[in-house]
């Protein structure tokens, strides 16, 4: 067989062919691109095929797959466009942050709770770390509403001492 004699046999097939890339894709412009890469992938092996097969499923088999690697691709191509936007923005955010202004700050708040009285600032530290005010009173052996005062009183001293520290920041 010719591939003249090939592509008489294969014609009965183009309309059919053109709706299937419309189905696979659902876009116009995508669905010739594919039936035109079908055409040419189908007119390059023609000589594979087999005398006495069905052309109709060698030929939609032939689509499907060439549908199926380009959607590959285009994953593949996604995923790494997106891994090298993440690399870039990861690099950018970790040359611009400067933590300096927030570290000085957290030292300073340190040193302003340290100054707090112990017997406030124990049950304050035990909070700021999770724990709940009936673990706290269990743990320390104190009643419950002692704890929430002292707690209330080591916040409302913090308070004040940032707010004395830092006027401008903190103005009401």
């Amino acid at each position: 067989m010719t591939t003249l004699e090939f592509y008489n046999k294969f014609q009965p097939y183009e309309k059919q062919l053109i709706a299937y890339a419309f189905t696979l894709t659902n876009n116009r412009d995508e669905a010739n691109d594919l039936y035109q890469e079908t055409v040419f992938r189908i007119l390059k092996n023609w000589k594979q095929f087999k005398e006495g097969s069905n052309l109709k499923a060698w030929s939609y088999t032939i689509m499907k797959n060439s549908f199926i690697n380009k959607f590959r691709r285009k994953t593949r191509e996604y995923r790494l466009q997106g891994l090298m936007q993440e690399r870039v923005s990861t690099s950018f955010d970790a040359s611009v942050r400067n933590e300096g202004e927030a570290n000085i700050m957290l030292d300073e708040l340190k040193a302003l709770i340290n100054r707090v009285e112990e017997v406030n600032r124990i049950p304050f530290l035990l909070h700021f770390q999770g724990y709940k005010y009936e673990e706290i009173a269990e743990e320390l052996n104190i009643p419950l509403g002692t704890i929430k005062s002292r707690i209330f009183f080591a916040r409302k001293r913090l308070k004040k001492m940032i707010t004395n520290r830092y006027p401008d920041r903190f103005a009401s």
